[in-house]
Protein backbone atom coordinates (compact mmCIF):
# COMPACT_ATOMS: atom_id res chain seq x y z
CA UNK A 1 0.00 0.00 0.00
CA UNK A 2 1.34 3.44 -0.92
CA UNK A 3 2.05 5.94 1.83
CA UNK A 4 0.49 9.38 1.26
CA UNK A 5 2.94 12.22 0.66
CA UNK A 6 1.42 14.05 3.63
CA UNK A 7 -1.44 13.72 6.07
CA UNK A 8 -4.01 16.27 7.17
CA UNK A 9 -2.45 16.66 10.63
CA UNK A 10 0.46 18.42 8.92
CA UNK A 11 -1.82 21.34 8.09
CA UNK A 12 -2.36 21.97 11.80
CA UNK A 13 1.39 21.60 12.39
CA UNK A 14 2.22 24.42 9.93
CA UNK A 15 -0.32 26.75 11.56
CA UNK A 16 0.92 25.89 15.04
CA UNK A 17 4.54 26.55 14.09
CA UNK A 18 3.65 30.01 12.84
CA UNK A 19 1.79 30.82 16.09
CA UNK A 20 4.21 29.52 18.74
CA UNK A 21 7.30 31.36 19.93
CA UNK A 22 10.67 30.16 18.67
CA UNK A 23 12.61 28.06 21.16
CA UNK A 24 16.35 28.10 20.80
CA UNK A 25 17.68 24.62 20.21
CA UNK A 26 21.19 23.31 20.10
CA UNK A 27 22.48 24.11 16.62
CA UNK A 28 22.78 21.23 14.19
CA UNK A 29 26.52 21.03 13.86
CA UNK A 30 28.02 21.15 10.43
CA UNK A 31 29.61 18.07 9.05
CA UNK A 32 33.19 18.70 7.93
CA UNK A 33 33.21 21.10 4.99
CA UNK A 34 29.51 22.03 4.97
CA UNK A 35 28.57 25.69 4.63
CA UNK A 36 28.47 27.58 7.88
CA UNK A 37 32.05 28.50 8.51
CA UNK A 38 33.53 25.19 9.57
CA UNK A 39 33.18 22.40 12.06
CA UNK A 40 30.70 23.08 14.83
CA UNK A 41 28.90 26.03 13.22
CA UNK A 42 25.16 25.75 12.49
CA UNK A 43 24.31 24.54 9.00
CA UNK A 44 23.32 27.48 6.77
CA UNK A 45 19.95 27.09 5.03
CA UNK A 46 18.27 29.49 2.60
CA UNK A 47 14.45 29.31 2.50
CA UNK A 48 12.68 30.82 -0.53
CA UNK A 49 8.89 30.99 -0.18
CA UNK A 50 6.61 33.78 -1.43
CA UNK A 51 3.91 33.08 1.19
CA UNK A 52 5.19 35.05 4.21
CA UNK A 53 3.29 32.95 6.77
CA UNK A 54 4.56 29.69 5.31
CA UNK A 55 8.07 31.13 5.11
CA UNK A 56 7.93 32.06 8.81
CA UNK A 57 6.62 28.62 9.79
CA UNK A 58 9.40 26.88 7.87
CA UNK A 59 12.03 29.23 9.29
CA UNK A 60 10.83 28.72 12.87
CA UNK A 61 10.70 24.95 12.46
CA UNK A 62 14.22 24.71 11.02
CA UNK A 63 15.64 27.11 13.61
CA UNK A 64 14.14 24.95 16.37
CA UNK A 65 15.86 21.97 14.71
CA UNK A 66 19.17 23.85 15.06
CA UNK A 67 19.75 25.24 11.57
CA UNK A 68 20.89 28.79 10.82
CA UNK A 69 18.17 30.09 8.47
CA UNK A 70 18.03 32.98 6.02
CA UNK A 71 14.77 33.71 4.18
CA UNK A 72 13.77 35.30 0.88
CA UNK A 73 10.30 35.99 -0.50
CA UNK A 74 11.28 36.19 -4.20
CA UNK A 75 13.62 34.37 -6.54
CA UNK A 76 15.55 37.58 -7.24
CA UNK A 77 16.11 38.23 -3.53
CA UNK A 78 17.29 34.62 -3.14
CA UNK A 79 19.66 34.94 -6.11
CA UNK A 80 21.20 38.05 -4.52
CA UNK A 81 21.65 36.17 -1.23
CA UNK A 82 23.28 33.25 -3.05
CA UNK A 83 25.74 35.68 -4.63
CA UNK A 84 26.69 37.10 -1.20
CA UNK A 85 26.46 34.07 1.09
CA UNK A 86 27.40 30.45 1.41
CA UNK A 87 24.58 27.99 2.03
CA UNK A 88 24.67 24.23 2.52
CA UNK A 89 21.01 23.83 1.53
CA UNK A 90 18.48 25.90 -0.42
CA UNK A 91 14.78 25.09 0.13
CA UNK A 92 12.61 26.80 -2.46
CA UNK A 93 9.07 26.86 -3.72
CA UNK A 94 8.90 26.24 -7.48
CA UNK A 95 6.34 28.95 -8.23
CA UNK A 96 7.91 32.27 -7.29
CA UNK A 97 7.46 35.82 -8.56
CA UNK A 98 10.17 36.90 -10.99
CA UNK A 99 12.27 33.71 -11.07
CA UNK A 100 11.07 30.13 -10.77
CA UNK A 101 12.45 27.73 -8.21
CA UNK A 102 13.82 25.66 -11.10
CA UNK A 103 15.76 28.69 -12.42
CA UNK A 104 16.99 29.38 -8.89
CA UNK A 105 18.16 25.75 -8.58
CA UNK A 106 20.19 26.10 -11.79
CA UNK A 107 21.74 29.29 -10.46
CA UNK A 108 22.52 27.73 -7.06
CA UNK A 109 24.40 24.92 -8.76
CA UNK A 110 26.86 27.49 -10.17
CA UNK A 111 27.93 28.43 -6.60
CA UNK A 112 31.19 27.09 -5.19
CA UNK A 113 30.60 24.79 -3.43
CA UNK A 114 27.10 24.23 -4.76
CA UNK A 115 24.37 23.87 -2.12
CA UNK A 116 21.93 20.98 -2.21
CA UNK A 117 18.57 22.20 -3.47
CA UNK A 118 15.21 21.05 -2.11
CA UNK A 119 12.27 22.15 -4.28
CA UNK A 120 8.66 22.11 -3.10
CA UNK A 121 5.29 22.80 -4.65
CA UNK A 122 1.58 22.43 -4.04
CA UNK A 123 1.22 21.13 -7.62
CA UNK A 124 3.23 17.87 -7.66
CA UNK A 125 2.35 16.38 -11.04
CA UNK A 126 4.82 14.06 -12.79
CA UNK A 127 6.08 16.75 -15.20
CA UNK A 128 6.74 19.23 -12.38
CA UNK A 129 8.71 16.64 -10.42
CA UNK A 130 10.72 15.70 -13.52
CA UNK A 131 11.52 19.36 -14.28
CA UNK A 132 12.66 19.91 -10.67
CA UNK A 133 15.16 17.04 -10.83
CA UNK A 134 16.37 18.09 -14.30
CA UNK A 135 16.96 21.61 -12.89
CA UNK A 136 19.22 20.10 -10.24
CA UNK A 137 17.03 19.47 -7.21
CA UNK A 138 18.46 16.90 -4.82
CA UNK A 139 15.08 16.45 -3.13
CA UNK A 140 11.46 17.26 -3.92
CA UNK A 141 8.62 17.85 -1.45
CA UNK A 142 4.89 18.23 -2.03
CA UNK A 143 2.85 20.76 -0.08
CA UNK A 144 1.28 20.81 2.39
CA UNK A 145 4.53 20.06 4.18
CA UNK A 146 5.23 17.99 7.23
CA UNK A 147 7.65 20.24 9.11
CA UNK A 148 9.23 17.21 10.79
CA UNK A 149 9.83 15.59 7.40
CA UNK A 150 11.19 18.86 6.02
CA UNK A 151 13.76 19.03 8.83
CA UNK A 152 14.83 15.44 8.10
CA UNK A 153 15.16 16.18 4.37
CA UNK A 154 17.20 19.33 5.06
CA UNK A 155 19.47 17.40 7.43
CA UNK A 156 19.95 14.69 4.78
CA UNK A 157 20.69 17.31 2.11
CA UNK A 158 23.28 18.98 4.39
CA UNK A 159 25.00 15.62 4.91
CA UNK A 160 24.99 15.00 1.15
CA UNK A 161 26.44 18.47 0.53
CA UNK A 162 29.27 17.91 3.00
CA UNK A 163 30.08 14.53 1.43
CA UNK A 164 30.68 16.27 -1.88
Amino acid sequence: MCQPLWDRSDLREVGAAAARPVKKARPMRNPRGAAGGGDGDPTEVLIVEDDADMCSAIRDSLEMAGFSVTTALTGKEAADLLDRGRFAVVVSDIRLPGMSGNDLARRALRCTPPPKVVLMTAFPDAETVKEAYVAGAAHFLAKPLSLRNLARVVEQAALEQSAG
